[in-house]
């Protein structure tokens, strides 16, 4: 093997790191080890030492932090990014015939890996959310929700808009009923009598 080693060997509490410099800035960049702490930080514009112009650190049990010193909550704390001012967030970008996704993993093989996953397939933006390695909910470009299973509401189901409907399907017998609310009227009605009032 051949290896570099750089070593503060005058204190366990000092810093070592390799820096980036340049003829107007002796030190525009910096990769920084802390021995006290045990953390290797990442610094740019104008770096200097301890945390100035940080920009993101790995720190003593492995964990990722971007604009910030201190980890998320301990159920999240792996990756913690931070925008000290203003809206923050992260990107996944794609081409336009491909798909976008965060799985949810308890495996290292086959539907063990996508558990549970959200993905956006830019073919048709459409955004899918799995449960159980399986397809839970499609939002499709047009706002429309496709629901896998059966919808639970704990408290109010409120719908709004102009006549707004309920149908509901029988792909046995091909055919459907309709609530409807028309003109301040609640009406009941069914595909196999031309949609008539019910009631």
């Amino acid at each position: 093997d051949c290896n570099i080693a750089v070593r503060a060997t005058g204190s366990t509490t000092a810093s070592t790191g390799i820096d980036f410099g340049d003829s107007g800035d002796d030190r525009s960049g910096r990769i920084q080890y802390m021995h006290n702490g045990d953390y290797m930080s990442f610094h740019t514009n104008g770096a200097g030492s301890g945390s100035s112009n940080e920009k993101f650190r790995i720190d003593s049990s492995g964990r990722l932090l971007s604009g910030t010193t201190t980890s998320g909550s301990t159920n999240a704390d792996e990756l913690t990014i931070n925008t000290a001012s203003g809206h923050g967030g992260m990107t996944i970008r794609n081409n336009s015939s491909s798909y976008g996704n965060i799985y949810f993993s308890d495996g290292t093989s086959g539907a063990a890996e996508y558990a549970g996953y959200f993905q956006y397939d830019h073919t048709n933006d459409s955004l899918r959310i799995g449960s159980g390695a399986d397809l839970t909910l499609t939002l499709d470009s047009s706002h429309n929700a496709t629901l896998a299973g059966r919808l639970y509401i704990s408290h109010d189901l409120t719908i709004t808009g102009t006549a707004p409907r309920i149908i509901l399907t029988d792909t046995n017998n091909n055919s459907d009923f309709r609530i409807n609310v028309d003109g301040g009227s609640f009406q009941i009605q069914d595909s196999t009598n031309s949609y008539a009032n019910r009631f």
